[in-house]
């Protein structure tokens, strides 16, 4: 299942013809056009909401500012169309391996309702893609069933991936910024939101950040940032690993300048002696050749490139996990989940066809000592094949066991944190490999049409009850569910949201692996 390849630019948005003279005075122009610190804003007035496009938030990140952070916006002279999504940012397309996006890419897209006499409530995507693919052009993400649910004000970013957006290399350390542009742009995609949401009916006091996977990641990572302090207001967590796994820039072991080393060799741009023109030389790769470089090195334990933002000192001071459990960052209200099948996707190719194979792998990338706890944890009779258990194993690793951890660390404050685990699976072959990684999203922007899925009257309870749980949560109301209240989570007393038909809240999940696991020292 790919639930990312879809792209809306592919999608009907309707014509709208402005006429030759559009001027820059708002009373010269149509209903709905917007006037921000990038320039006026037409874009596309569909009645009950309207849809603004590819509002660039900073500057094009081209020549001397790639690998710099963003730098502030120029005000367009002109009006912008605002009618059509943005280009992705660089990156290889799924599947074929093709080029696509643009490096002139820092642009986010609003979905709000018509403007009334109350500001709404704001609620910003940060989409996946292991960072290293994804866009807020993907159909996947579109904006207008959660405004219509939810009556908030919903924007969706583009923020650089890959290597344009995570490499680490001294030149850049001498210049003050090792890495981490990626979340830079988050930032200043946030930063320009505190300037101008009010002019499409948003209250820049009531954010919220969302995402799924490398977007919830990084909204780990924004709640451990300073310079992101103040900009959002409650982050709601998809499927992010725990906000765990940042390397340092420099050390034994894995780090931002190990991973970068080989691929900077690929490039053919190492200069030890002179780290600034080492950078000169990076900033003149062909695009082309700077994304196919992500992929040189040691893959992460996903199998996928190893790509993503590093504890720099500077954006990030250290392990976002222990900030926030120390109360180091600020206290805000958060949700954390995942889903029953997390793994299933990523191992897709590999074979586990024998309970031997299933040792191996595991003894493969465990200690021992760990090793032989997490099989006896997993016995394979437990499941339906060897391959079942791997992925178990590995999802409750990776994203499971993290997500609860994270909010047990995170409990107690001030701020209420809460608890999810999605097992709703939709009926025939959309549901052959369950609730895949990424397949929440689904019901959360009610996109079935992307799996070419015709849901039953129990996948649309479920998605009504996410959009009104995540709209809920936004609007900061009490989180009662499909008539079914939902606890802020209590470790003396555990409650989770478990998101089937029947919903339901629970004390525990995966049989109580989790607690084994952290025990064991392999899970937060």
């Amino acid at each position: 299942m790919d639930l990312g390849e879809t792209d809306l630019g592919a999608t009907d948005l309707g014509t709208v013809d402005f006429g030759a003279d559009q001027g820059t005075d708002l009373g010269m122009l149509p209903e709905g056009a917007v006037a921000t610190e990038s320039g006026v804003v037409l874009g596309v007035d569909e009645g009950e909401l309207r849809v603004h496009w590819a509002i660039p938030y900073a500057a094009p990140p081209l020549g001397a500012l790639r690998f710099a952070p963003p730098a502030p916006v120029v005000r367009a002279p002109e009006p912008l169309p605002g009618d059509a999504p943005p280009p992705a940012c660089p990156q290889n397309a799924r599947g074929g391996g093709r080029l696509v996006g643009d490096e002139d890419c820092l642009f986010l897209n609003v979905f709000s309702p018509t403007p009334g006499e109350a500001l709404r409530p704001v609620m910003v995507f940060i989409h996946g893609g292991a960072f290293l693919q994804g866009s807020s052009n993907v159909a996947l993400y579109d904006g207008r069933t959660l405004v219509r649910a939810g009556d908030v004000v919903v924007v969706t970013i583009n923020y650089r991936v890959g290597l344009a957006g995570f490499l680490v290399s001294e030149g850049l350390r001498d210049e003050g910024a090792p890495g981490n542009h990626g979340l830079r742009d988050q930032i200043a995609a946030l930063r320009w939101l505190q300037r101008n949401v009010a002019a499409f009916g948003g209250d820049p006091e009531a954010v919220t950040l969302f995402g799924e996977s490398a977007g919830g990641s990084s909204i780990c990572a924004l709640l451990a940032a300073p310079d992101a302090e103040g900009l959002f207001h409650r982050a709601i967590i998809q499927s992010g690993g725990g906000c765990t796994g940042y390397p340092p820039v420099e050390g034994a072991g894995r780090s931002g300048l190990g991973r970068a080393a080989p691929r900077i060799d690929a490039l053919g741009c190492t200069d030890a002696a002179d780290p600034a023109a080492e950078l000169a030389c990076l900033r003149e790769v062909p695009i082309g050749e700077l994304v196919a470089a992500a992929s040189v090195g040691e893959a992460s334990g996903l199998g996928l490139p190893d790509v993503g933002p590093v504890e720099d000192g500077v954006l990030l001071p250290g392990s976002a996990l222990e900030r926030l459990a120390s109360g180091a960052a600020p206290d805000v209200p958060v949700i954390s989940g995942s889903n029953a099948d997390e793994a299933v996707t990523f191992v897709a190719a590999v074979p586990v066809p024998t309970e031997e194979a299933l040792e191996l792998l595991v003894r493969a990338q465990l200690s021992p000592r760990v090793a032989d706890a997490v099989l006896a944890l997993y016995p394979v009779e437990d499941f339906a094949s060897p391959k079942a258990a791997y992925e178990a194993i590995l999802g409750d690793i990776a994203f499971v066991c993290p997500a609860l951890g994270f909010v047990r660390a995170t409990a107690g404050g001030a701020a209420p944190s809460y608890a999810y685990h999605f097992t709703r699976v939709p009926a025939g072959l959309a549901g052959a490999r369950g609730a895949v990684h990424g397949l929440e999203l689904v019901y959360l922007f009610g996109r079935f049409d992307v799996l070419g899925y015709r849901p039953r009257a129990a996948d649309e309870a479920v998605a009504a009850a996410m959009q009104q749980a995540w709209t809920a949560f936004a609007r900061g109301e009490a989180l009662v569910v499909a008539g079914t209240s939902w606890p802020a989570y209590d470790p003396a007393a555990p409650g989770l949201l478990l998101l089937d038909d029947p919903l339901a809240v629970g004390s525990t999940i995966r049989e109580g692996r989790c607690d084994a696991l952290r025990r064991l020292g392999i899970s937060p």
